[in-house]
């Protein structure tokens, strides 16, 4: 008789005996007890960069229009309209990563080894004034201040890797020690190593340590540093991601949330351990993050072993901490929000039932953005990915084998399938897989599977329009019985 079997979270460090987590959940969203598809990225015609992103930093006008800025290797662009342009090209350099921050009426830009640069809004960059330091970081911190770390070139120092420096307030263009101005400079602990990254929550990430910069209201000491954590820090620029008020990181020791007070453990007994196994360690300074302000996930970019480049993103649901695996090769992500349509997108008319000023034409809404693996900027507004979920070793009988008569999967998917592997006796057997099965017309899968132990695998096509998957109704009778 049918026995339901409600999908469980993708735990891939745990055991997968005996639990109703799962085994795989890729390219799905962990939402409201269920699972929902993740579209794919949809790339913007005309935004191909010549060579790998090493940046990218979406902003927005005042009306809410988005300005993107990207990098490669040796020149920062600007992504508007359907079309790129070059802002700055400093030379022969070749960043491993740049990084944006907007103050002051300025967007900023700054890698190792070459002086800050910046712009208003759209306009092409050249050097900031105050001979900032070069620096391998940065980031605006309370809003008025350009914040960079991991400095060379310092007055009288020189190269200082545990330093952070600040502009005068909203003014990156001011830059030393001067209490009318507010600008200063502090070092972080020794133990801590350089800095890696800079958040705009004031939490300065060491590679062995974290720091807290507060604002105090005082003109003498603009900000007062604490230091929260040593021993854990985060690994690489690009595992630190902010989401509102947290701030999301990958340390030596797992993926945590730092809420500016303490690191909550996100990883922990889930995904750590299988990141470790799956990663490519010698790759980690490729990893990206991003936050996607439509279904309120974090999203880590990072290559998988034996690949030269990003191969799969994980994915963290802050709604209710569960992850997913979305396997699509990016580059870069961030927030953004969507272009407004050109006159060129356009379908004609007498093809099209929405008129060509509907409210939807004109862009700016929130949605997490990219560059892919062919270096093409784009919006995650695709059409739903091929995705696969797999449930851990199942005993659908108790105690004895089971035969596998028919499952009926609870999804409101067109193109569904499900197979069946089965265990005979141990869960040390070999897993033998039954063929896929789509729906009959009583809307279950047929199936012919005697064994102690069965696990179940769901897959839906690439484009396949659904909503929702909840699990799936067995149809088990006791081995032997009809």
């Amino acid at each position: 008789m049918p026995s339901p079997l409600q999908f469980g979270e993708w735990k891939p460090d745990e055991a997968p005996h005996m639990s109703p987590d799962l085994t795989e959940a890729e390219n799905v969203l962990s939402i409201a007890g269920a699972y929902a598809p993740f579209p794919d990225h949809s790339p913007i015609v005309g935004t191909d960069l010549p060579s790998a992103a090493k940046g990218l930093f979406p902003t927005l006008l005042p009306d809410g229009t988005p300005m993107i800025y990207a990098a490669t290797k040796d020149t920062i662009y600007l992504i508007r309209n359907g079309a790129i342009r070059s802002l700055y090209t400093p030379g022969a350099i070749s960043s491993q990563r740049w990084w944006f921050g907007q103050v002051g009426g300025k967007v900023c830009a700054g890698t190792d080894g070459i002086a800050p640069v910046g712009a208003p809004l759209g306009s092409a960059m050249t050097p900031l004034g105050g001979s900032p330091p070069q620096a391998a970081v940065g980031s605006v911190v309370d809003r008025d201040f350009l914040v960079l770390g991991n400095l060379k070139n310092e007055p009288e120092d020189g190269t200082v890797p545990n330093r952070v420096r600040w502009c005068g307030m909203s003014n990156p263009d001011t830059w030393g020690t001067d209490i009318a101005t507010g600008a200063d400079f502090e070092d972080m602990h020794d133990e801590g190593g350089p800095v890696v990254a800079i958040a705009r929550t004031g939490l300065v990430f060491s590679r062995r340590a974290i720091t807290r910069m507060q604002r105090t209201g005082n003109p003498s000491t603009v900000f007062q540093f604490t230091t929260l954590e040593l021993e854990r820090g985060a690994v690489t620029a690009g595992s630190v991601c902010e989401a509102g008020a947290l701030t999301a990181f990958r340390a030596d020791d797992g993926f945590f949330l730092h809420d500016g007070t303490q690191p909550i453990p996100i990883g922990q007994e889930k995904v750590d351990g299988w990141f470790a196994d799956n990663a490519d360690n010698s790759k980690i300074g490729l990893m990206r993050s991003g936050y996607d302000p439509v279904h309120r996930c974090i999203l880590w970019a990072f290559a998988e072993v034996g690949q030269v480049a990003n191969s799969a993103m994980l994915c963290f649901s802050l709604a209710n901490s569960r992850w997913t695996l979305i396997r699509k090769a990016m580059q870069d992500v961030a927030p953004s929000a969507t272009l407004p349509a050109t006159i060129e997108s356009m379908p004609t008319p007498d093809t099209d039932p929405i008129s060509w000023d509907d409210p939807s034409r004109a862009g700016k809404k929130p949605v997490l953005a990219g560059i892919d693996s062919s270096s093409r900027y784009g919006t995650f507004t695709g059409s739903n990915l091929a995705t696969t979920i797999t449930t851990g070793d199942y005993q659908s009988a108790p105690g004895m084998r089971a035969f596998i008569a028919a499952t009926r999967p609870i999804i409101d998917a067109d193109t569904v399938h499900v197979a069946v592997g089965s265990k005979p006796q141990k869960t040390s057997d070999a897993l033998a897989w039954g063929a896929a099965v789509a729906p009959g017309v009583d809307g279950s899968c047929p199936q012919r599977a005697d064994a102690r132990y069965h696990r179940f695998r769901q897959t839906t096509d690439a484009g396949d329009d659904w909503t929702r998957s909840v699990g799936l109704e067995v149809d088990v009778q006791k081995a032997g019985e009809r």
